[in-house]
């Protein structure tokens, strides 16, 4: 397969005593067929347009890193994949192993559809190879193509009785309710995105496994898993050979974790409340019968407070604040595009110049991409789409000797679902280093 490097920057391929130069030790590398790579490895431009070779730290031997010839156990370059990439500082490509980590999605619905949505958008490394649900196909083409929050998808969406084709990549479409008759095992299913809603418990998810797939990601709060993740809070704690089954938690779970992160980091959270103004889930838009009386009507009108195992279920991701938080919800008449109001006691004084230093800190380094901060008069309808897990609102922080308020906006389907891609990617990355075959770099 051939490299798709511009012509007039690099005519010569990839491979075939290609010589490339690291802008850091000047060390050269050819690259011939035959040469093998021990890990992630990519491609930049340089400032004077020559081309920097970079593997990731401890990819190679010596002192530079990178190229390591004729050992076994790990891909040869010819044949990988590369991606052509903008000029930037950004790797103008990466290349993956021929294996790379295929995933299947079960239940497509909003948070199903959104996750295909993020691979699509980011360019991710991961394969979509089939999509479980019960309902219609051609329906499920049509929501897929069509959202009333999101807006029409710029990629081509068609369905053909057993096929989904977007973008002309085709993926099977199933009809299966019993997830231990899916065909994971001959699909060669790495991970299965289980995003119906239904399978939170996780020995019923493990059905999933039984039918030959690798691992799980649980698109909700669950019982009985392995590991709770809020990816860019602790990842880190990941590990493959025991974290089977996994849990993303909620979005507001996702938006809460990074923000306290930080301020607990920074001077100690001893306890505090969160409220969070998102949009209706279940609530009925007339009056009906339910157990929680509150949500029996007037959803599409009125302001419904809601219970939240969120602030709770904090301690799964942080356990350091175990039983230090609670909260609850207000659900209100938006389609999407949530507010997360919350209100710690520090265990030392604070102002709230060291507050917001720390939160862009945070934003600008190792929470880039989770934690984001603005100081814009936003309102919902402007976080609609946002990526991030949350985007702190800094003219809205208030500090007092006993109080730190702070309140961060978060889209409650995109941020879950792009930490849902993240966390699989992770997933993926963990798998492929732990046996020699490196895939390409999340994008």
């Amino acid at each position: 397969m051939s490299c798709l490097l511009p012509s007039s920057r690099c005519p010569a391929p990839v491979y075939g005593s290609s010589v490339f130069t690291t802008g850091r030790e000047h060390a050269r590398f050819t690259l011939c067929r035959g040469a093998r790579l021990n890990r992630l490895c990519s491609i930049y431009v340089g400032p004077h347009d020559e081309l920097i070779f970079e593997c990731a730290e401890g990819a190679g031997h010596g002192d530079t890193g990178g190229v390591e010839t004729r050992r076994a156990g790990h891909p040869t370059l010819e044949g990988t994949r590369c991606e052509a990439r903008q000029r930037s500082r950004s790797p103008i490509f990466t290349w993956s192993d021929r294996v790379t980590t295929t995933v299947a999605i079960n239940g497509f619905g909003r948070i199903g559809r959104g996750f295909l949505r993020a691979m699509l958008e980011r360019d991710s490394a991961l394969e979509i190879v089939a999509v479980n649900d019960v309902g219609d196909p051609e329906l499920m083409a049509h929501l897929l193509r069509y959202d009333s929050c999101f807006g029409r998808l710029d990629w081509d969406v068609r369905c053909d009785r057993d096929t989904l084709r977007v973008d002309g990549r085709d993926f099977r479409f199933l009809n299966e309710r019993d997830v231990r008759d899916l065909p994971w095992k001959e699909l060669g299913v790495d991970i299965v995105v289980e995003a119906t809603g239904l399978l939170t418990d996780a020995d019923v998810a493990r059905g999933h496994l039984e039918a030959g797939a690798r691992k799980v990601l649980i698109a909700a709060p669950a019982e009985g898993e392995d590991l709770t993740v809020a990816y860019g809070v602790n990842h880190d704690r990941y590990d493959d050979l025991c974290h089977n089954v996994v849990s993303l938690g909620s979005c507001v779970t996702n938006a809460l974790a990074p923000l306290a992160h930080v301020l607990d980091e920074l001077f100690g959270i001893e306890h505090g409340l969160m409220t969070t103004v998102q949009a209706c889930a279940d609530e009925r838009l007339s009056d009906g019968l339910r157990h929680d009386v509150r949500r029996g009507g007037g959803g599409g009108e009125g302001i419904t407070p809601s219970t939240t195992g969120a602030a709770r279920d904090i301690g799964r991701v942080l356990p350091r604040l175990d039983g230090r938080l609670d909260g609850y919800a207000l659900c209100v008449p938006v389609q999407t595009g949530a507010l997360l109001d919350l209100n710690v006691t520090p265990r030392r004084p604070t102002t709230a110049s060291e507050v917001e230093a720390a939160l862009r800190d945070a934003a600008q380094g190792h929470l880039l991409n989770v934690l984001a901060c603005t100081e814009e008069p936003v309102v919902s309808s402007d976080i609609i789409a946002n990526p991030s897990s949350c985007v702190v609102d800094l003219a809205l922080t208030h500090v007092t000797p006993t109080q730190v308020r702070t309140v961060a906006w978060f889209d409650d389907e995109c941020g879950l679902t792009n930490r849902l891609l993240d966390t699989a990617e992770l997933i993926g990355r963990a798998w492929a280093v732990g046996h020699g075959k490196p895939m390409a770099r999340a994008r």
